[in-house]
């Protein structure tokens, strides 16, 4: 199935980006002040960026803990840490909807494929951004 959400490109990584894979990344470092949305709805959101040619991840509470709880709680040392995305689906308010999730490497993940530079995004899919 080709999801509409594919037609509507954006800089901020998504779940649908991921194609139901897992993909190990590593980490370049965390901006503390990206801005996302426009005008009166803009929020500030720390965003990870990655070493790896896709797109960064708006950072949300949970994918911070989980990168803390591998990595220590100092984010400024996150740089050249190695995580892996995958795409799953989650309760956020009253709804079900799609999400990245971060885990831990396995050994046997040491050469897993990365994502296509070519792959779809979608702006305005703010669930997707915030997960």
């Amino acid at each position: 199935m080709t999801s509409y959400k594919s037609l509507f490109p954006s800089k901020y990584l998504r779940a649908i980006d991921l194609d139901g894979s897992h993909v190990t990344v590593t980490i370049d470092r965390v901006d503390e002040d990206e801005w996302i949305g426009s005008g009166q709805d803009a929020e500030q959101k720390p965003t990870l960026y990655f070493s790896d040619d896709i797109q960064p991840l708006v950072l949300n509470k949970t994918n911070a803990a989980a990168i803390g709880d591998l990595h220590g709680e100092d984010f400024t040392k996150w740089g050249g840490k190695r995580v892996v995305l995958y795409p799953t689906r989650v309760q956020f308010r009253d709804k079900m909807v799609d999400a990245i999730r971060v885990r831990e490497v396995a050994e046997s993940q040491a050469d897993e494929q990365k994502i296509p530079a070519t792959a779809a995004a979608d702006a305005g899919d703010e669930a997707d951004a915030i997960f």
